[in-house]
């Protein structure tokens, strides 16, 4: 639904969707925790991370669609100029950082948030 009304976004993150289709979304993505057992309290935070999450990636997706691949190769010359005994994790990983594709790094980091649940 994001891909398809990226001008829905300022909405989502100003107020709480409490129409008919996002109480819809609501109860569906909450009745899916307590189907799989989770306790209420768990399900509403699990449901909310998730969300969260997903509306996250979707604002950085919309905004920075043009600019990825241009600010990656800028990036990781910034990373590799960083004093390595500053920044020691960032000189060993740096170059990783910004090759990483936002839509490969929100399946990443959804099946994490997933499956540590």
């Amino acid at each position: 639904m994001l891909r398809r009304h990226p001008g829905i976004l300022p909405l989502l993150v100003s107020q709480i969707p409490i129409g008919p289709n996002g109480l819809k979304r609501r109860e569906q993505g909450i009745a899916l925790f307590l189907a799989n057992d989770f306790p209420a309290e768990l399900a509403a935070r699990a449901y909310t991370s998730v969300a969260h999450c997903v509306l996250g990636f979707a604002i950085q997706q919309h905004s920075n669609a043009s600019s990825e691949a241009a600010e990656g190769e800028e990036l990781v010359e910034f990373f590799a100029a960083l004093d390595a005994s500053e920044y020691p994790a960032i000189a060993t990983a740096g170059r990783h950082l910004p090759g990483i594709s936002l839509e490969d790094e929100f399946r990443f980091g959804l099946k994490l948030i997933i499956d540590g649940l």
